[in-house]
């Protein structure tokens, strides 16, 4: 649920962060994302319907997971 000031509370923020490294690995999988494609901060936040922490956070663990 979200906090009195808007935040996520750190479950939420985990779970959406979650979707949106399973969404990104599903496009790579699918071809929607070409190898070398630069993935654009602003529009991934338009699509999720997010702020850039969680897209920053789910781009840093796919990063780190060596898919991105």
């Amino acid at each position: 649920m979200a906090q009195a000031d808007g935040r996520l509370a750190a479950g939420e923020r985990g779970s959406t962060v979650r979707r949106i490294e399973a969404a990104l690995v599903d496009d790579i999988a699918a071809g929607n994302l070409s190898p070398g494609e630069r993935l654009d901060e602003v529009r991934l936040t338009e699509r999720f319907g997010v702020s850039r922490t969680p897209i920053r956070e789910a781009l840093s663990r796919l990063v780190a997971q060596g898919v991105l």
